[in-house]
């Protein structure tokens, strides 16, 4: 899908919002991720542990919950689902790895990551096949679960500007291909062999548009228009990678032509719903974009700023609000425009 459209004869809409914040059940009210496991259950991670959503009520897993719902670490910042082995592997900024069994629901993995950096806090995860990619302040780590040991540390690009988050790795994933994206925030992108682990290729953050020159280039969220086109949720707008398999890439930082505000202000998530509709989340308005005619329609709703991922569950539409400290859900019904 190309996402250009005209400024003018946009439409927009109040939603009201249900929210759900600790008074209806959640361990915190920082909400960090939502994810929705193939069973239908919601598990939302905070900065003081996960909690299991069933639509009505919470199961928290907290540091100090009883046993079989205890982890390790508070602030949580990924979730993953392991079908092979029926669970979901949770990281926290500080503290150990994680799993829970989607089948009894209770903690049964508990794994420590060796630092050798005491910034190397954890940020993000991705399982591709039996190993586990571990996004920190100072690269990459790699778990396998096969043998249960930690390999050695994925090799960054070379990077003359040392900044302090030039490896900062803020997201990662694994493309059509079968190879692996890490987005370094002070970098760029990096696309790696997923088993040489040997760079194929790279995106600078000059090739990105950082107009702010600041070397802190945020990688909110992304999202797959087709299996050689990927939509950037970045700090400073929309951007839009073609590829080939011969990673011959073609880099769009305006992909909203004629709407200029989101290729430039920070965008915090994007998803897409059952109706193929995409949902972009940026600044104070929660935009939608169609399918077919390409035209821009927004909800305005009563908070300051849609942060997260969406999530659809039971027909409502699901997001983590900044500043409001909750998640909230609205039902879009079938037609936006």
């Amino acid at each position: 899908m190309v996402l250009t459209t005209n400024a003018y004869g946009q439409k927009s809409e109040f939603k009201s919002f249900t929210k759900y914040a600790q008074q209806q059940g959640l361990s915190s009210y920082n909400i960090k991720k939502i994810f929705k496991d193939h069973r239908g259950f919601l598990w939302v991670a905070t900065q003081d542990g996960i909690n299991k959503f069933d639509g009505n009520s919470f199961i928290k897993y907290t540091h100090n919950s009883e046993a079989k719902h205890q982890i390790n670490g508070a602030d949580i910042r990924e979730i993953i689902e392991d079908s092979v082995h029926e669970k979901l592997w949770i990281i926290p900024t500080q503290g150990n790895i994680n799993s829970i069994s989607l089948l009894t629901g209770n903690v049964i993995d508990n794994i420590v990551i060796p630092y050798n950096d005491p910034e190397g806090w954890s940020l993000t995860m991705l399982l591709q096949k039996q190993k586990i990619w571990i996004g920190t302040f100072t690269g990459v780590k790699i778990y396998d679960i096969s043998t249960g040991k930690f390999e050695e540390d994925i090799k960054p690009p070379v990077n003359n500007t040392k900044n302090s988050t030039s490896f900062e790795v803020g997201k990662m994933f694994e493309d059509s291909h079968n190879n692996i994206w890490v987005f370094y925030c002070g970098y760029g992108i990096v696309v790696y062999k997923a088993d040489s682990k040997k760079i194929i290729k790279e995106i600078t953050l000059t090739d990105l548009n950082d107009i702010l020159k600041t070397g802190n280039f945020r990688f909110n969220d992304f999202l797959f228009n087709s299996p050689n086109e990927i939509l950037l949720a970045t700090s400073q707008g929309l951007r839009k990678i073609k590829f080939d398999e011969n990673y011959n890439c073609t880099v769009i930082n305006n992909p909203c032509d004629g709407f200029d505000k989101i290729n430039t202000e920070s965008v915090e998530a994007i998803g897409r719903t059952k109706n193929k509709v995409v949902l972009v989340s940026a600044q104070s308005n929660l935009y939608a974009f169609d399918n077919n005619s390409f035209k821009i329609h927004y909800y305005k709703g009563n908070y300051k700023r849609f942060r997260g991922k969406l999530v659809e569950f039971r027909s409502l539409y699901i997001y983590r609000l900044y500043r409001q400290y909750c998640m909230a859900r609205f039902r879009a019904g079938s037609q936006f425009f």
